[in-house]
């Protein structure tokens, strides 16, 4: 397997997390020995586990995906998906978005820099404390809340991201209605397909389950089309509901 290209301001970030939060002084080949290693580690990790919620929760908490989702977020496929949603959302005059599964907080960064509120969702673990640290750092402003918090609370938003999420989730069809109650017209997506998973449980969804998770989608008032090459876009269909302050543009569809 080849190096991870990750940029030397990604390792220098981890690092500084490193030393002040966690009081460890970890070397630049440390750090990108991690970046190379952990998808393997994780991979290796994510079969030995029971696929329910106790177990699940802990794995998706492991200090591990510190290292994985920064690398990853160091992609432009990545960086695209951020600038493609946040020009969706100024074309669409959207005033708030809620980003489901938000790791490590960078695309939640980049939201609340283009001046929209913002509600970061994730279970409270590494990367959970790497992106409170890393809002405090850039001195921004996002509302966090924890799986539990969001489906307790009823509460609309007028975009919901979530990027590479839904083939890891365990209750998929009751995220998927959730997302679609909470939204108010629009709902930005992007997912990919495992090449090894379990699809009955909803975990690392293979490719053959793409029949599956569009038809749930259509289910719940959700559209799908591609917009940008290798990228699902969802959008939620009108239904002739225009929030006070919001008109929204027959744009995308």
């Amino acid at each position: 397997m080849e190096d991870r290209e990750v940029s030397d301001e990604k390792v220098n970030l981890v690092k500084e997390f490193f030393k002040e939060v966690k009081g460890i002084d970890l070397t630049e080949r440390e750090i990108r020995n991690k970046f190379n290693n952990v998808p393997e580690t994780l991979s290796d990790d994510f079969k030995t586990i029971n696929k329910n919620e106790k177990e699940m929760k802990e794995y998706y908490c492991k200090e591990d995906y510190i290292f994985d989702l920064v690398a990853a977020n160091d992609w432009s496929l990545f960086i695209e998906r951020t600038k493609f949603t946040i020009e969706i959302c100024k074309d669409n005059k959207a005033k708030n978005i809620i980003d489901y599964g938000a790791g490590c907080g960078f695309s939640c960064l980049e939201f609340a820099k283009a001046q929209f509120e913002v509600t970061y969702v994730d279970y409270k673990g590494a990367t959970w404390e790497f992106a409170e640290w890393l809002f405090k750092r850039e001195k921004v402003n996002v509302r966090m809340i924890t799986p539990d918090e969001y489906f307790s609370e009823d509460k609309l938003y007028d975009i919901t991201y979530s990027n590479d999420v839904l083939e890891h989730i365990l209750h998929l069809g009751r995220t998927i209605i959730k997302m679609a109650e909470s939204t108010k017209v629009a709902c930005i997506l992007f997912y990919c397909f495992s090449k090894e998973g379990n699809f009955s449980q909803h975990i690392h969804l293979m490719p053959n389950a793409g029949i599956y998770l569009h038809t749930l989608m259509r289910m719940h008032g959700f559209n799908s089309h591609e917009k940008v090459i290798n990228n699902l876009f969802i959008k939620k269909p009108y239904y002739g509901y225009y929030p006070e302050g919001l008109k929204w543009k027959a744009k995308y569809l």
